[in-house]
């Protein structure tokens, strides 16, 4: 995403519900967007955060995107008259002097919202350019984190997979074993592994916000990159809810669980330039929308 240094736009006053919409809400509207919406808003080079993608879904707008220097400059397309942009939150960035060094130096203040960002349906111009859906792989998201895959040696045998340090074991006879692998690699994200937190791990309701997390990222990560036959979306969701045990959400938790499931996300999104050595030997391509090894 290019920065924002100064006011491109002109500004406008933004909406209530979008200024007002909590960390709960985004999940929720997360988790209502369809499968594969990884493919949909973000192509080309576009990276768009879960937050955004889940503002502009909330907006009403389902497809790729850009703005409009980027589509005049790179797709050669122009926006409609009387097309109106949607909102995104973008960083913001002012020069502070540093008193040490003498010089002026960039720092991060925000992520305001910016109106400025156009769906291809809004444009005309050149055709687009061909598009390859992306490919995403569970062996690099562990390798990116540097996570771990051992034998599973838990003595109960209903226990579906477990993880300690950077390391991770999925039980052989595991019904969703990709679904548990990133359910454990998001334990280790999110810093349930460490000695210091396996000490209060024990308490019931601090176990439980932390299971309803990391069960949330997995679910987030597998639906928005079009992988929902890796697991039972509505045992997922039961598994959440019966940790949850009738209790509110912090919003901490809520911006936990979509933090995690970016980062599941792209630790497993599968880059164009990397493609061939990721496909090789034992690391398996996960193409959305198909099991492995190409079944429909």
């Amino acid at each position: 995403m290019e920065r924002t240094t100064r006011k491109r736009y002109t500004k406008a006053e933004v909406p209530q519900h979008l200024q007002n919409a909590t960390a709960a809400d985004t999940l929720e509207q997360i988790l209502k967007m369809p499968g594969e919406m990884d493919d949909t808003y973000n192509r080309y080079k576009i990276r768009l955060s879960l937050g955004n993608m889940a503002l502009l879904a909330t907006q009403g707008l389902h497809e790729f995107g850009n703005t409009l220097p980027r589509w005049n400059d790179d797709f050669h397309r122009s926006v409609i008259m009387g097309e109106k942009a949607y909102y995104i939150r973008r960083p913001a960035f002012k020069k502070e002097l540093n008193e040490e060094t003498g010089e002026y130096e960039e720092k991060l203040v925000g992520f305001p919202f910016v109106k400025c960002w156009f769906g291809v349906n809004q444009t005309e111009g050149d055709e687009m350019p061909p598009h390859q859906s992306p490919e995403y792989s569970i062996p690099q998201l562990l390798e990116t984190y540097g996570i771990e895959e051992e034998p599973f040696r838990h003595v109960n045998g209903n226990c579906q997979g477990y993880s300690y340090a950077n390391r991770i074991a999925v039980n052989p006879i595991a019904k969703w074993p990709d679904r548990t692998r990133l359910h454990e690699a998001a334990h280790y994200l999110a810093g349930h592994t460490v000695p210091e937190f396996n000490e209060t791990y024990q308490d019931n309701m601090h176990r439980g916000r932390a299971e309803w997390v990391v069960e949330t990222a997995a679910h987030i990560a597998l639906k928005m990159a079009g992988l929902t036959h890796l697991m039972n979306e509505n045992a997922s969701r039961y598994y959440t809810e019966n940790w949850r045990q009738g209790q509110d959400i912090p919003d901490e938790d809520c911006k936990q669980a979509i933090s995690i499931g970016e980062k599941l996300l792209k630790g497993m999104r599968v880059s164009a330039a990397n493609l061939l050595t990721i496909g090789e030997g034992n690391n398996q391509i996960l193409e959305a929308g198909r099991p492995a090894g190409g079944e429909v």
